[in-house]
């Protein structure tokens, strides 16, 4: 009896200690490792999807919107439930005017590979999207995606930039101010029941965290006046190309940037790569008689030469070697200062050969040729020059005529500033302000100078004395003004022929030129690639620098209640 009682409790110990032991197993389950098997039982019915921030906004500097993303359908199929359902494909496939065969084997595929769903369509009109939601067909189905606008079509297009199917920054500020614009993901997770059908799961989300709003240094009324004046130049000369840049020379802000061909943005896959491609930072061209003023500045700074100094220019013909270098004019005897004014090469080629070529070196590097700006643009072309000591006679005259030298337009313009500014080289300002949701500053401009001045004092009244001549009574007159004052250089340059020899057919014309002298407000640069008709800067691009110059100051007068900017008297 005894026996059978210690038989029985045993048992029930047993059967005690086997409770126990799942008790406290489950226990550590559901305490301990809930999270962990409650991840692997989401993760085999739910499915984890990233959700799409909204990227911020590109504004002008004054708010007017140039870029914005709003909410679109895509359209994606279930495979399995849209089948052999050969109907229904054509019908969807007609809406999207997409091919039925190619859309019924990529359902095929998916059905084999077990895909729970494929896209068709993203980012579509809201037309159509309501066309396809009429034709209710089962396994259809929709999911909003952000889709980037820009509301004044092809203003500012190659500054702006724009952005791929997947949101992605692709170039321009989109991609220079990605860090700001992109915002952070959120999550989400969609149901996936036994038949591994999606639906909408009511579990916690990350929600996403949307981009912050970027003010831009452009103002749209600027980047109108110049879009405006370079369609009419590209309509009377129908160059292969022509851009204007207009930047504020003592802060460095770009206040407007043009280019043509243009392109729209939102439709950026309907243009060709070279359209769409920034010419303005990306690519390096010889500069010609836009350059001579650094040249005349480092001859003046090494003493060789004065303003009273003068110069035989021959005539209209001079050998150096066996080249022979030809004036546009025929001139005898010139002042220094004229050799400028009226923009002799044989001039020029003589003041080069009278200045110490390790000053004209130095100067030009002062001035910031021959490597990338502070702009922080990855594509940007730092330009070219022979290395000093590889530097030949026919070296020193090409480079004082602007030739076997290559500059960018922003370098070429941020080295005029510092004639207009004081003396300064200033650094590239693109975004005025970043602003976020909250409506806080992220982020404001700030001016930055080098600490000392490439330029100044006695020198520097020189050269803009020198400057303000060409556009009075030299080679820019075109570009001079009776409301304000303009100083400025032109250039006419000859391009390489793929032979390696100077064409006499194909031509750049080029006009840098600042106003009011005085207080500058605003530096521009006209750019104009084989022009058609005629050639020289004087005529093809000159008048459309003044013409901008002038309406812009007009437009920043109305704007100035203090009446600050200075007029001609």
């Amino acid at each position: 009896m005894l026996s059978h009682l210690k038989r029985t409790n045993v048992f029930f110990g047993i059967i005690v200690i086997i409770f126990i032991v799942i008790v406290i197993r489950l226990a550590y389950i559901q305490v301990y490792q809930h999270n962990k098997y409650r991840q692997q039982q989401i993760a085999q019915a739910y499915l984890k999807v990233e959700t799409e921030p909204e990227t911020g906004m590109l504004l002008d500097r004054n708010g007017e919107i140039l870029a914005i993303s709003r909410l679109v359908d895509s359209v994606y199929v279930v495979p399995k439930d849209l089948y052999n359902r050969l109907d229904e494909i054509k019908k969807l496939s007609q809406v999207l005017k997409i091919d039925s065969g190619e859309l019924c084997a990529k359902i095929i595929s998916a059905v084999e590979k077990n895909k729970l769903f494929i896209w068709v369509k993203r980012k579509i009109d809201d037309n159509t999207a309501q066309k396809i939601k009429d034709l209710n067909i089962s396994g259809v189905g929709f999911r909003k995606e952000y889709k980037r606008f820009y509301p004044r079509n092809t203003m500012a297009s190659h500054l702006l930039g724009y952005r791929g199917i997947d949101n992605q920054p692709l170039d321009g500020m989109e991609l220079y101010a990605d860090k700001y614009l992109k915002g952070e993901p959120g999550l989400e997770y969609w149901h996936r029941d036994g038949r591994r059908r999606l639906f909408t799961a009511g579990l916690p989300e990350k929600p996403a965290r949307n981009g912050d709003n970027v003010y831009l240094t452009i103002d749209v009324m600027i980047q109108h006046i110049v879009e405006k004046h370079l369609l009419e130049l590209y309509k009377k000369w129908k160059p292969s190309s022509a851009q204007v840049l207009a930047v504020h020379p003592t802060t460095g802000e770009i206040l407007a940037m043009a280019q043509l061909p243009s392109f729209n943005p939102t439709e950026y896959q309907s243009y060709p790569p070279e359209i769409r491609r920034n010419h303005i930072f990306t690519s390096a061209y010889e500069p010609g008689s836009t350059f001579k003023p650094f040249i005349v500045t480092s001859a003046l700074k090494s003493d060789a030469f004065n303003m009273d100094s003068k110069l035989f220019c021959e005539n209209g013909k001079y050998k150096i070697g066996r080249r022979t270098i030809s004036d546009h004019k025929p001139y005898g005897w010139l002042k220094f200062p004229e050799v400028v004014v009226h923009s002799s090469n044989i001039g020029m080629s003589k003041i080069g050969a009278g200045t110490p070529k390790e000053a004209m070196y130095s100067m030009i590097k002062r001035f910031g040729f021959a490597s990338r700006t502070a702009s922080g643009i990855p594509a940007e072309h730092p330009g070219l020059m022979t290395t000093l000591n590889k530097w030949t006679h026919y070296t020193v005259a090409s480079v004082c005529m602007g030739y076997e030298i290559s500059v960018n337009s922003l370098q070429l313009v941020l080295a005029y500033s510092a004639f207009a500014n004081g003396g300064y080289l200033v650094e590239p300002q693109m975004i005025k302000e970043v602003v976020d949701r909250n409506n806080n500053s992220a982020y404001k401009m700030t001016t930055t100078k080098l600490n000392n001045p490439v330029i100044s004092g006695q020198l520097l009244a020189q050269m803009n004395s020198i400057l303000r001549d060409v556009v009075t009574s030299g080679t820019g007159t075109a570009a001079n003004l009776k409301s304000f004052t303009v100083a400025g250089k032109t250039g006419t340059a000859r391009k390489l022929n793929p032979d390696g020899r100077y064409s006499t057919q194909k031509y750049r014309s080029l006009f840098v030129g600042y106003a009011p002298v005085e207080s500058p407000e605003i530096l521009v640069l006209v750019f104009v690639d084989e022009p058609k008709g005629a050639y020289f800067a004087s005529l093809v691009a000159a008048p459309t620098a003044g013409e901008i110059i002038d309406d812009t100051l007009k437009y920043l007068l109305r704007q100035d209640r203090s009446g600050q900017i200075a007029r001609s008297k």
